[in-house]
C-alpha cells in the first residue's frame, strides 16, 4: 500500500466511523427543524402565535443551506443505502472549491465561511458542529424548548 492510499483508506474509515455518526448526533435537531416533510415540528409551530411563526420560517430558510451540506457527511448518505455512486459522496475540503456541484449557488452566502474554508475534515466538522448548535439555540429561542 503506497502513502497515498493508505492516507485515503484511513480518510474513509475515519469518516465513517467517527465523523459521520458525530454529525449525526450533533446535527439530527437541525435536520428535524429544516427537514421539509417533519409533521411533529410543524404541528407545534402551527400553534406558535403568528410572529414565531414567522421568525420559524426565516430561520429555516436561513439554516437549510447548512443542515443540507451537513447532511451530504451523515452516515445514511455516506453507507450507500440508496445506491449511492462513489463520485456522490461527500466531497473533499475545503467546500468552497467544490460547492456549486454539492449544493444551490445561492445558498453559498448562508453557508458560515468556517464550513466552507476549513482545511481538513476534522476543522470541518468542528465548524459544522458549532454552526448547527447555534442555528439549534435560535430555533429553540423560537418554540422555548426542543420542538
Amino acid at each position: 500500500m503506497t502513502w497515498s492510499e493508505f492516507q485515503e483508506m484511513f480518510a474513509d474509515r475515519w469518516l465513517r466511523t467517527f465523523m459521520a455518526p458525530t454529525l449525526a448526533k450533533a446535527d439530527d435537531p437541525l435536520q428535524d427543524y429544516t427537514e421539509p416533510l417533519n409533521f411533529r415540528v410543524f404541528e407545534k409551530a402551527d400553534a406558535l402565535p403568528e410572529r414565531k411563526q414567522e421568525r420559524f420560517t426565516e430561520l429555516r430558510e436561513r439554516h437549510l443551506p447548512l443542515a443540507s451540506i451537513i447532511f451530504r457527511f451523515h452516515a445514511v448518505v455516506i453507507e450507500k443505502p440508496f445506491g449511492v455512486r462513489a463520485n456522490d459522496l461527500p466531497p473533499a475540503p475545503p467546500l468552497r472549491t467544490v460547492i456549486d456541484r454539492a449544493i444551490l449557488p445561492e445558498w453559498v452566502s448562508l453557508i458560515p465561511n468556517e464550513v466552507l474554508d476549513a482545511p481538513a475534515l476534522r476543522p470541518m466538522m468542528e465548524a459544522m458542529i458549532r454552526h448547527s448548535a447555534q442555528a439549534v439555540a435560535e430555533f429553540d429561542e423560537v418554540f422555548g424548548e426542543r420542538a
